[in-house]
């Protein structure tokens, strides 16, 4: 993952590509997943960031991200007022391939799409093959059968 100079802002959190970078750090601490991204996502229940990824995930993720977005003054004040919903995890199969025909697909050229920490745009798990990771010791079974590469660590 480059560090990239993208700015994700739908209620004022101000999440920047380089912040979300040094977070991926921390929560993966040198166990880089095949892919990782972190964009806005809305549905009926509102707003919130969700990390799409691909590869081996723990089941305390979910919890440490939210905490550690919430260093960012901007986003904590956006969760304090409920405008932003605690983070979501979706587990995803084939990543890069979906995030860069989605890309191509938006009018970029495919040697200038490179990975990045930080999406702008919502609506993500439409184009990613995969599942939300919700409780994830509650759901071990249903996300092992359907994402036999997505492993998980308790």
């Amino acid at each position: 993952m480059g560090r990239d100079k993208s700015t994700s802002d739908q209620f004022g959190e101000k999440l920047t590509g380089i912040f979300v970078t040094e977070v991926f750090e921390e929560l993966f601490r040198g166990r880089k997943p095949r892919f990782a991204l972190l964009a806005p996502d809305n549905n009926e229940d509102g707003y919130r960031y969700t990390l799409y990824i691909q590869g081996e995930i723990e089941s305390h993720w979910q919890e440490v991200l939210d905490h550690a977005l919430c260093r960012n003054p901007h986003y904590a004040y956006c969760r304090r007022l409920g405008q932003l919903l605690p983070t979501a995890i979706f587990c995803i199969k084939s990543a890069y391939e979906a995030f860069a025909q989605c890309q191509a697909g938006n009018g970029a050229r495919l040697g200038d799409i490179k990975p990045v920490a930080l999406s702008c745009f919502t609506g993500w798990s439409n184009v990613f093959s995969g599942v939300y990771c919700a409780n994830i010791p509650m759901n071990l079974h249903l996300i092992k059968a359907r994402l036999s590469n997505c492993r998980l660590n308790p």
